[in-house]
């Protein structure tokens, strides 16, 4: 509980050993006087003597610090002083701001406790590797200057080992042999973010995304789960696609991928330079998309669209745009390995007119009416015998 009838004292800046915080990639120094009320390589809180309350922790993703990510964080610090008991927190600023050379998340927040009194909270969310680093300071309204120099401080003498690290795209290649380009917001996922993202993928049963099949792409959020999107390769072997075939190998695919679920036959797209398969299953627990086109020897190109924050329109968007612009890049470009059976098949079912099918056709008709002409020819030689 906050001590809201504690006397002003001015905070003394000498700082201790530090705080090593392996998750958050740093070190955090307190004031001289204050003391770490819980620490952990993800978090830690600390206390002054005088009434001010501070925090630090991090969200897991690498955003960049604009006017929509300070919105979407200044809900999150609502969210959870309201949980903690706050009253009714207000946001009173919130603004991206630069402090020294360093681009910032500002926001600030008064609160009234019944019997309590009034309080302040100051926040800066700072751009680190891999993750956005959150300062907190808290305190009775007679404190607020207090805080804000905490929070300062804290800002100031915190040690992280890097800043922001570099992003790739929107060029995505799989060591399998498909690339294809992002659309913008989208990018490639640090080291340090995978973890998240294969737990999403993971409910599709790709928990995996290894380089050597995969490529994957994010939309980082401020809060929350990112958007996902991934292509691997998958083993299947299947026959000719095209305006003839599409219609029978979609639900030979449909079986395999969806079974006796509920979900819309595929819509027939170009996946770089081949037919492919855009499957829309219905709105569930999450928005999900998948397309499938034929790759190398009796395999597939696979690819995901699994959406957190996006809207189902705004995700197809995205899919059918990335789409078009896959390339092939393996051996003969990636053209699916068709056995002699497939080919067979194909034109047995598909395309019975074809020239394919009718020149042999025309030629065994041919050859048997010859054939019976030759045995009649023969026959007439011993008509003039008894």
């Amino acid at each position: 509980m906050i001590p809201w009838i504690a006397a002003l004292v001015s905070v003394a800046w000498a700082t201790d050993d530090g705080y090593r915080m392996n998750d958050l990639g740093g070190t955090v120094y307190l004031p001289k006087g204050w003391t770490s009320t819980e620490w952990a390589d993800w978090s830690l809180k600390a206390k002054s003597s005088d009434g001010v309350l501070a925090k630090i922790w991090f969200t897991p993703f690498q955003v960049e610090i604009t006017d929509e990510a300070v919105d979407a964080w200044a809900e999150m610090y609502l969210e959870d002083l309201t949980k903690q008991g706050l009253g009714t927190p207000k946001i009173t600023a919130k603004k991206v701001g630069t402090v020294g050379d360093t681009k910032v998340g500002i926001v600030e927040m008064s609160f009234r406790l019944k019997g309590k009194g009034a309080g302040r909270v100051f926040f800066y969310a700072v751009p680190g590797a891999g993750k956005v680093v959150h300062i907190r300071t808290l305190t009775g309204q007679q404190k607020a200057k207090a805080a804000q120099a905490v929070r300062a401080y804290l800002f100031e003498k915190m040690e992280l080992d890097s800043g922001p690290l570099p992003t790739e795209g929107p060029g995505v290649e799989s060591g399998s042999g498909f690339a294809a380009t992002l659309p913008e917001g989208w990018r490639v996922p640090l080291t340090n973010e995978m973890e998240a993202v294969r737990e999403i993928s993971g409910k599709v049963d790709r928990a995996g995304l290894s380089p050597d099949d995969c490529w994957v792409a994010i939309r980082p959020p401020a809060v929350g789960d990112p958007d996902v999107m991934f292509a691997c390769t998958t083993n299947f072997y299947m026959g000719p696609v095209d305006e003839h075939s599409f219609a029978a190998e979609e639900e030979v695919v449909h079986e395999r991928y969806f079974g006796s679920v509920d979900v819309p036959p595929a819509e027939m797209v170009d996946v770089g330079d081949r037919d492919g398969f855009y499957f829309r299953p219905p709105p569930g627990v999450q928005t999900v998309r998948l397309a499938l086109a034929p790759y190398g020897g009796g395999s597939l190109m696979e690819m995901w669209g699994m959406a957190a924050h996006m809207d189902e329109g705004a995700l197809d968007a995205d899919m059918l745009a990335v789409l078009p612009s896959v390339t092939f890049t393996g051996d003969d470009g990636g053209q699916p390995v068709i056995g002699v059976d497939k080919w067979v098949g194909y034109y047995l079912k598909h395309r019975t007119t074809s020239p394919v099918v009718l020149v042999p056709m025309l030629c065994l008709i041919a050859l048997v009416g010859g054939g019976f002409m030759v045995l009649n020819r023969r026959k007439n030689d011993y008509d003039d015998l008894d």
